[in-house]
């Protein structure tokens, strides 16, 4: 078993962090796109955001006493983010959710630790799996869960203030009635985007209002979920105890 592990590494499938992060509605944000070129130019540039939000991440990702970085990989309405360092993967979630969001392109999504293979090409592995049944068959509503595998790894793992990494990444995320930890910018945002709070959760209140009230016109139970879910977290979205 030993001599299994040692050259399944060699090969590249080592244990990582990944998240695996799937946009809502995508169907019919193509069927829209394909029938008006703004809309299908402006679903272009959306997609594209993750990529760009990184690019301007990257000096973020360079800390002592951490030398791996972050890979991204989408297709379609998938992104998948994996690193050795479960901060990096959380923090990149977080903030793709959280400007996904802005963009009323509501996500949902799971972080867990596995074996993977990700490279330029390929990228395979039972972390992988195991994501995508959480994506798929937990999470349900547009939430990115967090599988507690994920935040004992992050435990162990040190930062230059003496904080653990799972010390960092409990600063933003919150229990579910469901027992489930998830991202939570609403009540818990980034330092890095506090200043612009209250316009991102006036904004997303308005989307998750919007698409609440499209849910419950066309009696649709599984959007209304999804969109009671998140209306529910924007009305008690706050900071520091305050409603913006």
């Amino acid at each position: 078993m030993a001599d299994a592990e040692s050259q399944l590494r060699s090969l590249g499938w080592t244990e990582q962090c990944l998240a695996f992060i799937d946009f809502l509605g995508f169907k019919n944000l193509v069927d829209e796109a394909e029938q008006n070129a703004n809309m299908a130019r402006a679903l272009v540039e959306n997609l594209r955001a993750p990529y760009q939000l990184a690019r301007h991440l990257a000096p973020h990702f360079d800390r002592p006493g951490i030398d791996d970085k972050p890979k991204i990989r989408s297709f379609s309405d998938l992104i998948v983010i994996s690193a050795e360092t479960p901060l990096w993967v959380a923090d990149l979630a977080n903030s793709f959710y959280s400007l996904a969001l802005y963009l009323d392109l509501p996500m949902r999504g799971a972080i867990v630790r596995g074996r993977l293979f990700h490279d330029d090409e390929v990228l395979v592995g039972d972390g992988l799996n195991r994501a995508y049944h959480l994506e798929s068959k937990v999470a349900k509503v547009p939430r990115v869960i967090i599988e507690n595998g994920v935040m004992e790894f992050a435990g162990t793992r040190a930062l230059a203030d003496g904080r653990t990494q799972k010390d960092w990444i409990n600063e933003r995320v919150s229990r579910d009635v469901d027992g489930w930890l998830f991202l939570d910018p609403f009540t818990k945002p980034d330092e890095r985007t506090r200043r612009e709070f209250p316009d991102w959760l006036s904004k997303v209140r308005e989307y998750a209002a919007r698409s609440l009230d499209k849910a419950v016109a066309v009696d649709d139970p599984g959007l209304i979920e999804k969109y009671r879910w998140l209306s529910d977290k924007v009305a008690a979205g706050s900071w520091n105890g305050a409603e913006p």
